[in-house]
């Protein structure tokens, strides 16, 4: 049995998904080097809209992680009726979450900018570039729904191979849409077994796009989701789960309930978080276009750095949720443990190279000397961090696999709004340390919430134990 739980299985299950997340990932990193090719308004722009995207996600990632710590434990415990049940749930809230964003699209966007930066260019190009990317929602979380699926039953593959694809095709579309496309003449000399074609072939392709700026990428964002969404609902029908589509059963009212309990707990617990961003960046508003992008690179970086540990804590999660659904409480440690060991040892070494390369980084981004060399500070604090957010993504994973969904929505909640928010405000605004400032606070906040989320772990494990040796001895006896 343990060998089901080996690091070669770990490694099976993270890989795809770190890949996939990484990919992911890439739409930010494409985007903001786009806009860096425009102007540092455009990258400021992108900086305020991304967070407040990432925020509306964030509330509905319970569609994602949701999906996949529920199906992980109705696979473990072969309840695959109510598997399709969660699908089905899923995907009509995508529908409908994806319909109200498109409605409000533009309303959202003029309160966002109005309130975030008083820089009259940066408001105009974020009119331009934030309703298209809110559009994108509905096909964005249809993804979610369709990657939790398939994770929830431990085929981490797919979701990745839809990823890559469809950013692929954003990259590409960036290209065209952003620098323009011009007609081409080509003209191709006829090797002499060919003569009968003529010396020459001259082929004229006469598409042309005009360079489009920052709307160019909003676009390129939404088609590739838009791909990604069509790919998914495919990759959904062909792939073991046609029953969820063809059997239109009204869920049950348990599974409604559950479900529902899980992926509001687990989007009000990232939402939260991303709102607290939300608010971080408006207490930096004050300080000009420069820092805000000096602030959204290392952002960008800040994220990328979270890849690894989101797939460690989403495998982790996976692995606990199967256990428990299969009342194999045993051997919840040594899975912890050796996922555990596994996701630091690759922080360490992350967190060094990305220390070393801080400045190397942030010059990708931006050819602004002055932006570059603040955010690459910023990027030293966040490589210095990364072996406490991994350590907490791992507890993180394992309250999840053990349905504690609930203590870390409330938990992050309090650390977020009572340490980081305050800390960040009294660092960057009370005491004038701007940038530098703000981010102390995001790395006392990673650490008290580390802490917090160690303590509630350490219970759990020690009330399952508890609970598997009161089943010992009913047995004995």
């Amino acid at each position: 049995m343990k060998n089901d739980f080996s690091l070669y299985k770990i490694f099976q299950l993270t890989a795809p998904t770190l890949l996939s997340q990484a990919t992911l990932m890439l739409v930010g990193v494409v985007d903001v080097y786009f806009a860096g090719t425009i102007s540092t308004s455009a990258i400021a722009t992108l900086g305020i809209a991304h967070t407040t995207w990432s925020m509306i996600v964030a509330f509905f990632e319970g569609l994602r992680l949701g999906t996949t710590v529920i199906n992980s434990r109705f696979y473990g415990a072969q309840r695959h009726e109510d598997m399709y049940h969660v699908g089905r749930i899923g995907l009509a809230a995508s529908a409908v979450i994806g319909i109200l964003l498109v409605v409000f699209g533009k309303p959202i966007s003029r309160l966002v900018y109005s309130t975030v930066v008083k820089d009259a260019h940066v408001q105009a190009l974020g009119l331009e570039y934030l309703p298209w990317i809110l559009a994108c929602g509905g096909f964005v979380f249809v993804t979610f729904v369709v990657d939790g699926m398939f994770r929830g039953v431990n085929r981490v593959v797919i979701p990745t191979i839809i990823t890559l694809i469809t950013q692929s095709l954003n990259i590409g579309l960036n290209c065209v849409f952003v620098w323009g496309l011009k007609p081409l003449n080509i003209h191709i000399q006829v090797p002499k077994i060919l003569s009968f074609l003529g010396e020459s072939l001259d082929v004229t392709i006469p598409w042309h796009v005009e360079p489009m700026g920052i709307k160019g990428i909003a676009l390129a964002t939404f088609i590739a989701y838009a791909v990604a969404a069509l790919f998914a609902i495919v990759a959904l029908y062909t792939q073991g789960f046609k029953d969820l589509f063809r059997r239109l059963s009204t869920p049950f009212a348990k599974v409604l309930k559950e479900y529902t309990e899980v992926a509001a707990d687990v989007g009000l617990h990232s939402g939260f978080r991303l709102l607290a961003m939300f608010l971080f960046t408006r207490m930096l508003g004050h300080l000009g276009a420069s820092s805000i992008a000096s602030f959204h690179i290392a952002s960008q970086v800040f994220h990328m750095s979270y890849i690894p540990g989101l797939a460690f804590m989403i495998t982790m999660s996976m692995l606990i949720g199967k256990l428990m659904g299969g009342a194999q409480t045993d051997m919840l440690w040594h899975v912890a443990k050796r996922v555990s060991a596994t996701a630091l040892t690759c922080a360490a070494l992350l967190g060094v190279g990305v220390f070393f390369w801080a400045y190397q980084i942030a010059t990708f981004f931006t050819d602004d000397l002055t932006v570059a060399a603040s955010a690459a500070t910023l990027i030293r604090i966040v490589a210095g961090n990364q072996f406490v957010v991994m350590l907490n993504f791992m507890f993180r994973g394992y309250l999840n696999g053990v349905k504690e969904t609930a203590f870390l929505m409330r938990a992050s909640i309090f650390t977020t709004y009572g340490v980081f928010l305050p800390l960040a405000y009294l660092f960057a605004v009370i005491m004038n340390g701007g940038l530098l400032g703000a981010y102390c606070g995001v790395v006392i906040w990673n650490a008290v919430d580390t802490l917090v989320n160690f303590l509630r772990s350490r219970f759990i494990a020690r009330k399952l134990g508890q609970e598997r040796a009161i089943v010992h001895e009913i047995l004995e006896t």
